[in-house]
């Protein structure tokens, strides 16, 4: 007997990344309820200060963690958020 997933899922998309750290592309999962970006991609660990800016697609975003995938130790992961443009 196979078991059925149903319902809806929401696996995300793809984007390309300019990152000080990594540019190309990435996997992305919008976390519900809020605007944090899952951004996901095969990397090194490299240290880097946080918060930083990078781009996601063609939106500046603000880099606010980077650490390596606690499932798969060749993947990292970094939240990200719009950046908010500030104005006088």
């Amino acid at each position: 007997m196979t078991d059925q997933i149903t319902g809806v899922v929401d696996n995300g998309g793809t984007a390309e990344a300019d990152f000080p750290v990594y540019k190309g592309t990435v996997g992305t999962r919008t976390r519900n309820g809020s605007d944090l970006i899952e951004v996901a991609y095969r990397g090194e660990v490299t240290i880097e200060r946080l918060p930083t800016t990078g781009k996601l697609g063609a939106e500046d975003v603000e880099i606010l963690t980077l650490e390596r995938s606690a499932t798969d130790r060749k993947m990292m992961v970094a939240t990200v958020r719009p950046a908010f443009t500030k104005t006088a």
